[in-house]
């Protein structure tokens, strides 16, 4: 065979023996010796991505940053990446175009139906693997492999491929992946509870079931019965009322879960039903080591405290409480009776002004007893009753700062008789903190981040979240945390355009909340030219913004039209239907957007979104036009074609038009099961709203 003949053919001809033969002029059986004898050889080809120079540079960085800096320049080597864990995922098919079948002569053969073979439904899975270590909570060894799937849709995620899935659906994805370890599982649209009990067998370890609105307390029987290696449980009820059934149910399946390290409770809905967990004592599991329970009372915890102490085995290191009030006898109590503290969760919601009992500067001063505290969140309420820690002043906070140097994580909400001196001091004293959040804090003032010179550079969280004195010089000296990943300032209504070109400094911020911020379209220009890789954006009640501002942002295929996924641009007179093409234009990214109250958006820019360029319109999975009357509901034939919104997971459509076409949506949600119409006012995903709206999901 010359092998400079088939040298010089064109490689398009080589794709087949038969366009071989033919330019080679040689018989196809000669060639096929020549491929059995190895004198030529068949090759699979595919398309690899184009890297530019800057890629190039980023994956190069990216090796160079896992080095262990101790080793260099002399000995480099890699760390030993015990603090890293390894995601990937992976799309299935729920069917193939073409699938082979073995039927006995007298079977009939098969019909299976989608709406377009070119768009067949696909779930995600993800995994997790890590490396095997001791960590300071726990000090188990953990297992060097997790196993997940997850059908939940999380608020803080930040990518969200989640699925509200039917009964249906689920039986078959669950099918497809038996042996799976962890579940999390959005019940929002499970009907009954034999969707659940279904899918539950021994190999679960990890299993979390969000938005139960129409499971029973049953529910907690069956994971007894067919979970016996449960590890842990996070569940989340409506609020169903009679607190002795689930008693009940909760210290039958405690029996048979002896391994669980992990039991997390939360009763939504409820107002003065507390759970009274006193008759869990004897049945409690030896390994438990995490703890969180919504909603219980205060003298009920203490009671149960008092009782556990003395049960040698017990060493809970995690604690997250909802109550009905906070006091110093119940944080004396935990002290006393959990040494071995990590973790400890606070809030409390009370219905009327806490007066003996109630939290106080010498209650703060006792959790220097916590020596390994790590992180600390006591949060007060106003949901029932306008009120606040009256009696905690900056006093409390020098002594929580001096005696709990070690806290990595600090949320404080409700102490209105705090000055910038107090939040100050521990800033200043715990040298390791990673997420510093303060909530309703009318007295913090720009004075708190005057001169941070002497403030830890390990700051990763930075919240402000309704201090109405803070301004924009608060911010001067935020390029010091080179870490920073999330900035909140919702509520803080007396900051401007300067703040903007603080944040824009910061080249690590992914996570921006100025919600009702005193901002304008120059601000948002500032941000824009900062090329932040920012993810999250919400910029909801800033009056001042137009639909310049959001050109602005876009302009020059900047950074953010690539990384920004969720963006909320609610409550803005000023936003119209040219603000929402140059979004759709321009974030290619975007998979959550809220334009709630919104009243200048019309159908025009609905259809722009479908129609975003590379067909990005599927990549869509959140949309709330709460309120936004500026639409009507002719918009529904938009949602009936089958190829607008494909990835569309939740639509709110609360107070607008749409919601006269209930009908309408009840049959598209059955033409795609893992669909969610909210006719509510509720938030993306009906996260806080699930539980009061059953009839409508």
């Amino acid at each position: 065979m010359n092998h400079n003949r088939f040298r010089a053919i064109p490689l398009r001809k080589r794709t087949t023996l038969r366009s071989l033969s033919s330019s080679m002029n040689m018989s196809m059986t000669t060639l096929f010796r020549r491929l059995k004898s190895g004198h030529i050889r068949r090759h699979s080809n595919a398309i690899k991505p184009y890297l530019k120079e800057e890629n190039k540079i980023s994956r190069l960085q990216f090796c160079i940053s896992m080095l262990d800096h101790g080793s260099i320049p002399h000995d480099p080597i890699f760390t030993n990446m015990f603090s890293t864990v390894h995601i990937d995922e992976k799309w299935f098919y729920m069917t193939q175009k073409n699938e082979m079948y073995y039927l006995l002569p007298d079977e009939e053969d098969p019909i299976r139906n989608v709406k377009s073979k070119n768009f067949i439904d696909s779930y995600v899975f993800s995994c997790c693997s890590d490396n095997a270590q001791l960590t300071r909570q726990f000090s188990a060894k953990r297992s060097s492999s997790i196993y997940l799937l997850n059908f939940g849709v999380g608020a803080e995620s930040t990518r969200n491929n989640g699925f509200y899935l039917d009964e249906e659906t689920l039986k078959h994805v669950v099918h497809r992946v038996q042996g799976a370890k962890s579940l999390t599982i959005d019940c929002l649209q499970m009907k009954n509870d034999s969707s659940i009990i279904n899918i539950l067998s021994d190999h679960i370890e990890d299993l979390s079931l969000l938005k139960c609105s129409h499971l029973s307390y049953d529910i907690l029987r069956a994971i007894g019965e067919r979970c016996p290696n449960l590890r842990s449980l996070l569940i989340e009820f409506a609020g169903l009322g009679a607190p002795d059934l689930l008693r009940m149910k909760l210290t039958g399946m405690l029996q048979k879960v002896s391994l669980l390290e992990s039991l997390s409770i939360k009763i939504r809905g409820t107002l003065r039903d507390v759970f009274d967990v006193r008759p869990l004592v004897a049945f409690l599991p030896e390994g438990l080591k995490k703890l969180k329970l919504q909603q219980t009372g205060e003298m009920f915890f203490v009671v149960w405290l008092h009782t556990v102490r003395d049960i040698p085995w017990f060493k809970l290191q995690s604690l997250s409480l909802v109550l009905d009030v906070i006091s110093d006898g119940l944080i004396r109590t935990v002290v006393d009776s959990l040494p071995l503290l990590v973790e400890l969760d606070l809030e409390d919601i009370p219905f009327m002004e806490p007066s003996v009992r109630d939290l106080t500067n010498i209650g703060l001063q006792s959790l220097k007893y916590c020596r390994h505290l790590i992180a600390l969140s006591i949060v007060r309420s106003r949901k029932n009753f306008p009120t606040s820690f009256t009696r905690v002043d900056n006093i409390g906070m020098f002594l929580l700062s001096e005696g709990c140097r070690g806290l990595e994580s600090v949320k404080l909400g409700g102490f209105v008789k705090v000055t910038e001196a107090g939040f100050s001091s521990i800033l200043y004293s715990c040298l390791n903190l990673k997420k510093f959040e303060v909530l309703t804090s009318p007295l913090l003032s720009d004075l708190a981040f005057d001169n941070m010179i002497g403030v830890a550079r390990s700051l990763i969280e930075l919240r402000l979240v309704s201090c109405r004195l803070l301004t924009s010089e608060a911010f001067e000296d935020l390029s010091l945390f080179s870490k920073l990943e999330v900035i909140d300032t919702s509520g803080c209504r007396s900051i401007g355009d300067p703040c903007l070109f603080y944040i824009s400094s910061v080249t690590t911020v992914t996570k921006l909340n100025l919600a009702e911020a005193d901002i304008t379209d120059t601000g948002l220009a500032i941000l824009g030219k900062g090329n932040l890789p920012i993810a999250h954006l919400c910029i909801r009640g800033c009056k001042r913004v137009t639909d310049k501002g959001i050109q602005f942002l876009f302009h020059d295929e900047r950074k953010i039209c690539k990384t920004l996924s969720v963006l909320d641009v609610g409550r803005i007179a000023g936003i119209t239907d040219a603000a929402i093409f140059t979004i759709a234009s321009t974030a290619k990214a975007l998979t959550d957007l809220s334009l709630r109250f919104c009243f200048h958006v019309t159908d025009a820019a609905l259809k722009m979104l479908v129609n975003r360029p590379n067909n990005n319109s599927s990549q869509l999975q959140r949309l709330d036009l709460c309120n936004c009357r500026g639409l009507s509901d002719d918009l529904i034939m938009l949602f009936q074609h089958k190829s607008a919104f494909r990835g569309l997971r939740w639509l709110g459509v609360g107070r607008n038009p749409l919601v006269n076409k209930r009908e309408d949506f009840s049959k598209i949600c059955k033409a795609r099961p893992w669909f969610v119409v909210c006719f509510d006012d509720c938030e993306f995903g009906c996260h806080d709203g699930w539980q009061y709206h059953k009839s409508d999901d």
